[in-house]
């Protein structure tokens, strides 16, 4: 029988690593260490070296030109506005804020699959995501009512946009994991 302690544990680091995503930026974006735009410019940087210096000793598929207009969208929404609505708007607003705001994308990618693609809503992920909706409700007024309502409402729509361009991002990549590894995606 197979072990699966190491999926698991990898599962738990990235949920806490996630987490703590919005304390830590919110840190380093306020103690006037770097703002929004050059931490977006360190990542995405970093993260380019690092596929480039893969890419060295994994071979890259080659792209259809049919391909070429959807992957500019993906680095468009997955990369680009997402990062800059994000970090702009935790600048501004509250890390509890942020990720409360950020429990929108779940229903943003429902929502405008069934727009987008024409995809039918089921009984359970409507359901799924209405208890995460009244979830996060409560944890907002809960919140209001112990001192928790201090963000920013321009930083809160920021991150609220951030939600629905990854939610974008991820209905437009869904064709593309299927063709390519997922390491381009």
């Amino acid at each position: 029988m197979k072990s699966n302690w190491p999926a698991h544990l990898a599962l738990l680091a990235v949920a806490v690593i996630y987490g703590a995503n919005y304390s830590i930026a919110k840190v380093v974006l306020s103690g006037d260490y770097i703002g929004p735009l050059g931490f977006i410019l360190a990542r995405v940087l970093t993260a380019t070296a690092l596929f480039w210096m893969t890419g060295l000793w994994r071979p890259t598929p080659a792209i259809p030109r049919r391909d070429m207009g959807r992957l500019v969208l993906c680095g468009l929404f997955g990369v680009a506005s997402n990062q800059l609505l994000f970090f702009s708007g935790l600048d501004r607003t509250t890390p509890i804020h942020a990720s409360l705001i950020m429990v929108l994308t779940p229903v943003l990618v429902l929502l405008l699959s069934a727009l987008i693609e024409k995809r039918g809503i089921r009984k359970e992920r409507a359901m799924g995501v209405f208890l995460a909706g009244v979830g996060a409700i409560i944890l907002i007024l809960q919140g209001s009512q112990n001192g928790l309502a201090d963000g920013d409402m321009l930083g809160d729509l920021m991150v609220a946009g951030n939600a629905t361009s990854y939610a974008l991002y991820l209905i437009l990549v869904r064709p593309l994991m299927a063709r390519y590894p997922q390491t381009l995606c």
